[in-house]
């Protein structure tokens, strides 16, 4: 019944945050990329947002479909392929916009109306009780502007980085590793983090859109996706520097 109750809250509150979302120049964005890519990987992160159950059947079948070696395969050599200085600086100027002007502001603005409690996301993991008291401190408009910060911004952002990161450790293992070997695959690595991002907003999403009515389960799970999105994040700047240092030691000396 729980989460019947749920559903039913998140489907009229998550359509009032649609019909608001369209008022934004992102929303062309999106539909047009729905317009083209309805069975993408890009379709079930927009459409599943409303309900952590949703985004869990939505990753698994991605996850799924991206263990088939072949097509594990064929994404990442393409990525191998478009990896050049070009597009990694695009995907990094991209980045850059989100962590230097978008994400903070919006951030800030979230803590004026909380009297400075930070954001969910930023945490490093949290208690229901926690995960609480911060919804709690955020009031009805920090809720309602957390909430379209989730739908839209952090919509975006997790495919962001995680291209960037895909170019970057393409562009740094394209010369040390062989096509074919399963060391090839190391560049799908950031898929991880996008994939545990993506279940923590929904996660979030939940607790701002359900409020006052509390569902500990939710922000447990929550918490969990939150640390493996941090532990998987880490696990890619590890594989960027790995990377690094592989590319340090295959380096031909120098003639005199």
């Amino acid at each position: 019944m729980q989460l019947l109750a749920i559903g039913y809250k998140l489907s009229i509150r998550y359509k009032i945050y649609a019909r608001l979302s369209a008022l934004s120049p992102l929303h062309y964005i999106t539909t047009s990329l729905h317009h083209h890519f309805t069975t993408s990987p890009l379709h079930y992160i927009t459409t599943s947002l409303s309900s952590p159950l949703h985004s869990l059947h939505h990753f698994t079948l991605f996850t799924t479909s991206l263990s088939s070696p072949l097509l594990m395969q064929n994404l990442s050599e393409k990525l191998y392929a478009k990896a050049n200085g070009k597009t990694i600086l695009l995907a990094l100027a991209a980045f850059l916009v989100f962590n230097a002007l978008i994400l903070p502001t919006a951030e800030q603005h979230i803590k004026a109306y909380s009297g400075g409690v930070g954001v969910l996301d930023l945490q490093l993991g949290y208690t229901p009780d926690k995960a609480y008291d911060m919804v709690a401190a955020y009031g009805e408009q920090g809720r309602q502007l957390y909430a379209m910060v989730e739908i839209i911004a952090d919509t975006f952002y997790p495919l962001i980085y995680t291209l960037f990161f895909c170019l970057l450790i393409s562009f740094i293992y394209q010369k040390t590793t062989q096509v074919g070997t399963k060391l090839r695959l190391i560049n799908l690595v950031p898929l991880l983090s996008m994939g545990f991002d993506y279940l923590e907003n929904s996660c979030i999403l939940t607790l701002l859109l359900t409020f006052p009515n509390r569902y500990n389960a939710v922000a447990q799970v929550g918490s969990v996706f939150t640390l493996l999105k941090w532990g998987s994040l880490v696990l890619v700047l590890g594989t960027v520097l790995l990377g690094l240092m592989l590319l340090l030691l295959n380096r031909p000396p120098k003639v005199a």
